[in-house]
């Protein structure tokens, strides 16, 4: 009775048991398909350790000749990744020989470092690699796996290039290019003060005082004494 309850569970649980079962490939390669010759293997093996060494990244090879039944490809690559490298930043490439698929598993850690879209493209030209007739499996997996290691290299090359500080030179250059900016900006201040206060006094109008003075002889427009005749002195009128 036991036997019929427990069955369902072993066949839905064998690949994961399967996959946990397998050992760690010390050298990053794992080769069921037997598509890498040992040339092919050993320069792998040794790109792929220097990039460790370089990048901090885990970089794995696995390739099947065929999946079990119901087991997708993806769900293998992250499952052998996860399984090999744990938590640890690991880009895991998988292939499997009777479909000529071709899978690409990248940590979360590595999508926050890189940006997104680089990765995809990264994935696309591994895919292209893989589907052209023209090479063979071994040359395929291996030309792919060397773009992929070169192409995290130039990914990890430009962060480290974006995040440096600037040198004491640039620095000093720097500062002087804000001092000149500020002596412009501080010269167009001052420019714009003085023309606006031309324009100011450009438009003031003055005018003469108006004046009520009362007639003096009968005379409309006579304003004062001095409008008399200068024949007449003060003492004659």
């Amino acid at each position: 009775m036991l036997r019929f309850f427990f069955a369902p569970i072993l066949l839905l649980a064998w690949p994961y048991t399967a996959l946990l079962g397998q050992a760690v490939p010390k050298d990053g390669v794992h080769d069921d398909a037997h598509a890498l010759s040992e040339a092919s293997r050993e320069i792998l093996t040794r790109e792929m350790s220097k990039a460790r060494l370089e990048l901090g990244i885990d970089f794995w090879l696995r390739a099947d000749t065929f999946l079990s039944d119901g087991q997708s490809l993806k769900t293998l690559a992250r499952d052998s990744r996860l399984n090999w490298s744990g938590d640890a930043d690991a880009v895991l490439l998988a292939f499997e020989r009777t479909k000529d698929s071709l899978n690409l598993s990248i940590s979360p850690g590595l999508w926050e470092r890189y940006p997104s879209a680089r990765l995809a493209l990264i994935s696309q030209q591994c895919g292209l690699i893989m589907n052209d007739r023209s090479k063979s499996a071994e040359s395929g997996l291996r030309d792919a796996m060397l773009v992929l290691i070169q192409s995290f290299s130039q990914l990890e090359r430009e962060r480290e290039q974006s995040s440096q500080t600037l040198g004491k030179s640039h620095q000093t250059l720097a500062q002087l290019f804000a001092g000149l900016l500020l002596m412009a900006c501080a010269v167009t201040l001052v420019l714009g003060i003085v023309v606006r206060r031309w324009d100011v006094r450009a438009a003031w109008q003055s005018f003469f005082p108006t004046v009520q003075v009362a007639l003096r002889l009968g005379a409309p427009c006579g304003g004062s004494i001095r409008a008399l005749s200068p024949m007449f002195s003060r003492d004659e009128l």
